[in-house]
C-alpha cells in the first residue's frame, strides 16, 4: 500500500470522526410535524376536507392503536390535517379512506368504483397535542455512519481457515432500516473501511518466511459489509470483508489471505443516523 493511499485513508477517517462528533453534540431544532406516524392510543378523529374544514353531518370515528397515518397539513391553533394510510383489510380501508365510510361503499354499484381506485379520499382533524402525546414516528430509511471495531477475524480459506486478532477501528457508512421511534431494536446495513495491522507468519505466506523474524506487523486496507443491530445503545453485528496489504509486500511474501474473505462480529462505537423523518419533532414516551 503506497504512502499516498495510507495518508488519504487517514484523512478520510479523521473527517468521519469530526462528522460523528458534530452529530453527537448537535441539538434538535424545532421543525414541522409533517411526516408519517402511528397511533399508540385510540383517539377521536373528526372528518374534514383536505383544507381542514369540518364536514357537516359527518360522524366522528376513533383511531386504532398501531394505525399508520400521515400529517399532510398544519393549520392555525395547533390543528393538523391527517390521512390514514391504506389498509389491507377492506373494511378498515373504507372506514378510514373513503369519504362517507362503509355507508358510501355499500351504496356503490357493482363493480365497486373503489376497486378501480376511483373514490373520494377521507381526511381528519386532530390536534398537535394528540400527535405529541398519543403517536409515535415512523422513521424511514436513513443515512447512517459511525465507527466499527472488529476484535477478531476468522479468515475463510479452504484448508487454511484461521482466527486472527484484529483490534482496529474503522469508518462505517450505510443506512438505518425503517423503524418505529419506540422500537428498542433497530438494524443498519453498513459498509466499513479501515486501516489495520496484519501479522504475517511462516504458515500464512508462500515465500521468504525467514525474513518475518526481522519485520512484521504490516499495514492493510480492510473493507467490510454487514448488518448491525442496536438494542438500548448496544451495537453489534455480523460482518464479512477482506484485507489487502500493499503490492510490494504481497509480491515479497505471497500472503495467502490477500483479498480473501473473512467473517467477524463487529461492535459499533457511535453509529449515528438522522432520526428526523420529514422534519417532525415528536416527544414520544418510551
Amino acid at each position: 500500500m503506497s504512502h499516498e493511499i495510507i495518508l488519504s485513508m487517514k484523512n478520510y477517517l479523521s473527517l468521519l470522526l469530526v462528522l460523528v462528533c458534530s452529530m453527537a453534540w448537535s441539538q434538535n431544532e424545532e421543525a414541522s410535524l409533517i411526516g408519517t406516524y402511528f397511533w399508540k392510543d385510540a383517539i377521536v378523529l373528526r372528518p374534514c376536507t383536505i383544507t381542514g374544514q369540518p364536514v357537516a353531518g359527518s360522524e366522528e370515528i376513533t383511531s386504532l392503536p398501531n394505525q399508520y397515518f400521515r400529517v399532510i397539513r398544519e393549520l392555525e391553533k395547533d390543528a393538523l390535517v391527517i390521512e390514514i394510510l391504506k389498509y389491507s383489510s377492506e373494511l378498515n380501508f373504507v372506514r378510514y379512506n373513503l369519504k362517507g365510510g362503509t355507508a358510501t361503499y355499500n351504496a356503490m354499484g357493482k363493480p365497486k368504483d373503489l376497486q378501480k381506485g376511483i373514490y373520494e379520499k377521507s381526511y381528519f382533524l386532530v390536534s398537535e397535542n394528540d400527535v405529541q402525546k398519543h403517536a409515535g414516528q415512523w422513521v424511514p430509511l436513513r443515512f447512517a455512519f459511525g465507527i466499527i471495531n472488529f476484535p477478531f477475524k476468522y479468515r475463510i480459506q479452504p484448508g487454511r481457515g484461521d482466527f486472527s486478532g484484529s483490534f482496529n477501528f474503522g469508518a462505517g457508512l450505510g443506512v438505518k432500516l425503517p423503524h418505529k421511534t419506540n422500537s428498542n431494536t433497530t438494524f443498519s446495513i453498513l459498509n466499513g473501511y479501515s486501516l489495520s495491522n496484519v501479522d504475517l507468519d511462516a504458515t500464512s505466506v508462500r515465500r521468504n518466511a525467514t525474513e518475518l523474524n526481522q519485520t512484521n506487523n504490516f499495514s492493510a486496507l480492510s473493507i467490510s459489509f454487514g448488518l448491525m443491530m442496536e438494542n438500548r445503545r448496544i451495537q453489534a453485528g455480523v460482518f464479512t470483508g477482506f484485507d489487502t496489504i500493499n503490492h510490494i509486500n504481497q509480491k515479497r511474501f505471497g500472503w495467502y489471505y490477500q483479498g480473501k474473505p473473512w467473517i467477524s462480529v463487529g461492535f459499533g462505537y457511535a453509529i449515528f443516523s438522522n432520526e428526523d423523518p420529514g422534519g417532525a419533532n415528536i416527544k414520544t414516551e418510551q
